[in-house]
């Protein structure tokens, strides 16, 4: 696995073992891209869990085009054994990426870490929706409905939202 890491075109190549042509016409019509390989999630989620054992951060130094890739990323970052702290740095890379409703709503309910990491994690959720850019903000938005929709931060998450 980590010698797909290696080079582009032969994690492309690897990626390419896994298309799926009727998903991948439904998926570009769902999230409005024709970057799409067609690769089932289930699938994209157990690449990842086996990358992210490895040196994935060469995968920010790819040309990722294709939504798969992106999402292959994403999942990487939440996988990992890494700490807190270095995934939320990993996640501010991660940001460029994000460019479609599904990588970023994925991507937030797969952070389990922020179940453990509640006040460190609600004060990166505020710098990302202080950041006005589109998906910064969404990105914010979804992880406090994954994980700050309870008694203790109910009242904090309204008052973002109506502010």
């Amino acid at each position: 696995m980590n010698s797909l890491l290696k080079n582009r075109n032969e994690f492309l190549k690897y990626l390419y073992k896994f298309e799926d042509l009727a998903y991948r016409d439904f998926h570009k019509k769902i999230i409005l891209s024709d970057n799409v390989i067609g690769i089932r999630s289930d699938i994209i989620k157990k690449i990842s869990k086996e990358l992210s054992k490895y040196n994935f951060e060469k995968l920010f130094s790819f040309d990722l085009y294709y939504h798969e890739e992106k999402m292959i990323l994403g999942y990487c970052i939440v996988y990992c054994k890494k700490d807190f702290d270095e995934k939320l740095k990993l996640t501010l890379e991660f940001l460029k990426y994000i460019d479609n409703w599904a990588i970023c709503d994925s991507f937030s309910c797969a952070f389990k870490d922020f179940l453990k990491n509640k006040e460190k994690g609600f004060d990166f959720i505020l710098n990302l929706i202080d950041k006005k850019e589109e998906y910064a903000v969404r990105l914010g938005f979804v992880l406090l409905l994954c994980y700050y929709v309870n008694d203790l931060y109910i009242d904090r998450v309204i008052d973002i939202i109506i502010k």
